[in-house]
């Protein structure tokens, strides 16, 4: 019974961080936050952070999923050919990896 209650309180810290981490703020400390304070305070703690919508953004661009409209600078897929705030045409382009590339 108490390993159980161990494992739980673990996988809920570990789930809070990941939480943390989809709100644009680190993993680590959702992470730690819910280890050292217990994952109710750590749940309380990341529900009332803002969520950081430029470090999404970031991410989003940085993995290929996204790209910027080249009219209103607006984040959209990355296989978009029509922006979907300001519908201007987007120049389709396909990402060729460098490493690939002979």
């Amino acid at each position: 019974m108490e390993l159980t209650v161990y494992i739980l309180y673990i996988i809920f810290a570990f789930l809070i961080g990941k939480w943390n981490y989809s709100r644009g703020n680190s993993f680590w400390l959702g992470l730690l936050l819910s280890l050292f304070l217990t994952p109710l305070i750590g749940f309380t703690i990341v529900a009332i952070t803002r969520v950081e919508k430029k470090k999404l953004e970031e991410r989003e661009l940085k993995s290929g999923k996204s790209k910027k409209c080249p009219t209103c600078a607006e984040v959209i897929r990355a296989d978009a050919r029509k922006c979907r705030y300001c519908n201007s045409e987007v120049p389709y382009s396909v990402y060729i990896n460098p490493l690939l590339k002979k």
